[in-house]
């Protein structure tokens, strides 16, 4: 009883909690993946939008100040400048890069963002012309392009922080489940075998013994018919004790 107790207390909770906790942490690790990569492109379009006056000007200080400030974010370990024909106009990289560091970074698939350096092209207006061009819009013309890459580093560590808390609720449901299913089985099974132990003292004569009315409705009507088979066991010795004490007090007076 104590076995099936626990297992039916604990078995239901324990898959629940799992499923529970797996969908919640499945759902909060999509949640961190998608905003790191919302920032990842926030981080390259406000470069780019930045860098149009660099890149236009070919100010290239400027553009190198403005890489090493968005080097300064947390996870961006490279950022880049090219011109319309992909040369380098900055490129700025977060410490030494090592073998160890190129094969940990290789290992790790930084994300990449790219993002078009764009602005207003030149416009022509010629007032001896028909098809001036003064209340048109003008066109966005690519001048360069930006690059950010990201590694997952605090992405993994808050990955880690999250599956580690998973595995201790885990853990603290599966103690509480069998905490409370030993106390149920308890309040089964010690009834039962209290009941179990006065029965096999009456094997052995001693009908004074009596069973404590105790537990749910079942058991207590289980533990009140016990006792009452003890009265009435008690009760048929007793009358049995006397016929026999009176047969012998008449055999004994015969004989005498």
């Amino acid at each position: 009883i104590r076995a099936r107790a626990i297992l039916v207390a604990v078995l239901p909770t324990m898959v629940m909690a799992l499923v529970l906790i797996a969908f919640f942490t499945s759902s909060r690790l999509s949640d961190l993946e998608a905003a790191h990569v919302q920032r990842g492109k926030a981080l390259a379009r406000q470069l780019a939008a930045a860098s149009e006056y660099g890149v236009f000007s070919g100010n290239l200080e400027s553009l190198r100040k403005q890489a090493n400030s968005i080097l300064q974010e947390r996870d961006v370990v490279r950022v880049a400048v090219f011109s319309p024909l992909q040369e380098v106009l900055a490129d700025s990289t977060r410490g030494t890069p090592t073998s160890a560091g190129l094969s940990a970074r290789e290992h790790s698939r930084p994300l990449l963002f790219r993002e078009q350096v764009t602005g207003p092209g030149i416009a022509l207006d010629d007032t001896f012309l028909e098809t001036g061009s003064s209340g048109a819009a003008q066109a966005q013309v690519r001048h360069g392009e930006v690059l950010v890459e990201m590694t997952r580093d605090s992405l993994r560590a808050e990955e880690a922080r999250l599956l580690r808390n998973a595995i201790l609720m885990v853990a603290a449901v599966l103690f509480a489940s069998v905490a409370l299913a030993l106390r149920m089985s308890r309040g089964i099974s010690g009834p039962i075998l209290r009941i179990a132990s006065t029965v096999a003292s009456f094997g052995q004569g001693n009908l004074s013994s009596r069973v404590p009315v105790e537990g749910g409705k079942s058991l207590r009507t289980l533990a009140e018919g016990v006792n009452d088979m003890a009265d009435k066991l008690s009760a048929t010795r007793e009358d049995l004790e006397r016929q026999i004490a009176a047969a012998t007090r008449e055999l004994m007076q015969k004989k005498e």
